[in-house]
């Protein structure tokens, strides 16, 4: 087993797998792996890893003409601006009648990640994916976009520095969430406790920046490797010598009339003890090898003969290898807009759309009134789930305006044209707890004063003073409740079912 040792060794050295590969050759590898990936209809994450979960939230600074161009040049774009990761509200709504049925208070992907344990993911739904062709050649670097370290080994095996083989991804688990319930239960809550970080990556004329949420990531715990030689001699191996799989059929024990006598068992104790030297290999104890390819990594020959090899390699936990998302474009103000799958960005060049401009001016205090009115009396009993959330909604808006009058309000006396002022500066305004009623009732009376001195014939200066004091003060509150306009659509969204 020797020679086997020494040609596993001398292959893995001259097919660059030790780091020499040049800059356009790894840019390559990387492109044809995710071309696979890309053609399952995902997006390819690369490298592979464990890191990446539902709920990542990464910000994208460039638009949609660049990152396609990138993506259709490199064949992934890179997930190196990571802003946020939250801990969505959902699966067990969204698994209950699945996967999540015995598991109430269910959290992901803690629970089925299981760190430390032998069965991880192991009650995660599978996924399936076909088996992929590809060519390989070890003079040109290894131009293989399949981040597994099966395929250099194979080669070495084989003796051959060209071959054609298949991969089968395997193993392989998924999880996710649906878009309304990433939308509404936990993107927007994010929006509102981020909103001024947002702000600082607002869209403006020709440059638009987005969120990008991830919504389900696809997992492989094994890839299956099959290698058939296409040329048979490795360049700088001696003429005439055995190749490795060779070895494996031949005799080691005794040979009878010129005759070998490789045994069943003879091959299948060649084979363990051939796997045991890769394994150490691979390990870095013959310190040919640094360490391994990917960390985790258990590559076993599972068959050989004199022109193919089949081999399976393991991870002692599933790696990430693509996911789907939605992108946000970040409006003005802040406000994300509407959710487009990211495939269709990246794929299609579809740019997502900023978000609605606040229309609160154009509600009236009757409307706003009337809507929060629906939305307490459902909420009453507390049956209604989505009035009640929305009602909290509703009633933290209180707080945005102050907790005393910062100025005069001014009323008109019925049936005259006298304005007397008939609430001071300082008096109280806002309720403990604060409650969407005290919005309501500042602007309503902010428009009164407004209105009532607005009409005085001779104003003074004092009074003009208040006017413009007053105007400033209606705007700066609209001003502030644009930043939760989310909050007042969805509470109108609903109340007009009712």
């Amino acid at each position: 087993m020797g020679k086997i040792r020494l040609l596993i060794l001398s292959i893995l050295i001259m097919t660059g797998c030790a780091g020499r590969m040049q800059t356009g050759q790894l840019q390559n590898v990387a492109k044809d792996w995710c071309m696979v990936i890309r053609a399952s209809q995902i997006i390819p994450v690369y490298p592979l890893t464990e890191d990446l979960q539902v709920g990542d939230i990464f910000l994208v600074q460039y638009n949609v003409d660049q990152q396609h161009a990138q993506y259709t040049e490199q064949g992934f774009l890179p997930l190196d601006n990571m802003i946020s990761r939250i801990d969505p509200k959902g699966f067990y709504d969204f698994y209950d009648l699945s996967f999540a049925h015995d598991s109430p208070e269910i959290q992901l992907p803690a629970q089925w990640l299981s760190p430390g344990q032998d069965k991880s993911w192991e009650k995660a739904p599978t996924a399936n994916f076909p088996t992929y062709s590809f060519a390989v050649k070890s003079g040109a670097g290894i131009n293989l976009g399949i981040p597994v370290q099966s395929v250099p080994i194979g080669l070495s095996l084989l003796g051959s520095d060209a071959a054609q083989g298949t991969i089968t991804i395997g193993e392989a688990k998924t999880y996710g969430l649906d878009t309304i319930t990433l939308y509404q239960k936990n993107i927007l809550p994010w929006e509102r406790d981020h909103r001024d970080f947002l702000k600082k990556f607002a869209s403006r004329e020709g440059k638009r920046n987005y969120i990008r949420v991830v919504s389900r990531v696809y997992l492989a715990g094994q890839m299956n490797v099959t290698l058939t030689t296409s040329e048979s001699q490795a360049a700088g191996l001696t003429v005439g010598a055995p190749k490795p799989v060779e070895l494996l059929t031949l005799k080691t024990a005794r040979v009878k009339e010129g005759v070998e006598a490789g045994t069943t068992e003879n091959y299948a104790e060649s084979l363990e003890r051939l796997n045991a030297y890769i394994e150490g290999i691979l390990a870095g104890d013959s310190g040919a090898v640094p360490g391994r390819f990917l960390p985790g990594g258990t590559v076993k020959i599972v068959a050989a003969s004199s022109r193919a090899v089949s081999m399976e390699e393991s991870f002692s936990r599933p790696l990430v290898i693509g996911y789907l998302g939605f992108d946000m474009a970040i409006g003005p103000d802040g406000r994300l807009g509407p959710p487009i799958p990211t495939h269709a960005v990246l794929e299609k060049q579809r740019t997502p759309p900023l978000g609605r401009p606040a229309r609160l001016q154009l509600y009236g205090n009757a409307r706003l009134s009337f809507t929060y009115r629906i939305i307490r009396n459902l909420a009453g009993n507390g049956a209604d789930k989505r009035a009640v959330s929305l009602k909290e909604d509703l009633d933290s808006l209180g707080a945005i305006v102050p907790a005393k009058y910062p100025v005069p309000i001014f009323s008109r006396k019925p049936g005259t044209d006298k304005v007397v002022e008939v609430i001071g500066i300082g008096e109280d305004l806002r309720s403990s707890p604060p409650v969407f009623t005290d919005v309501t009732k500042y602007l309503g009376r902010l428009r009164e004063s407004i209105a009532a001195l607005g009409k005085i014939p001779a104003r003074s200066p004092e009074r003009l003073e208040w006017l413009e004091h007053t105007r400033m003060q209606l705007k700066a509150t609209y001003e502030k409740l644009a930043e939760h306009g989310d909050i007042i659509d969805r509470a109108n969204e609903y109340a007009d079912q009712f």
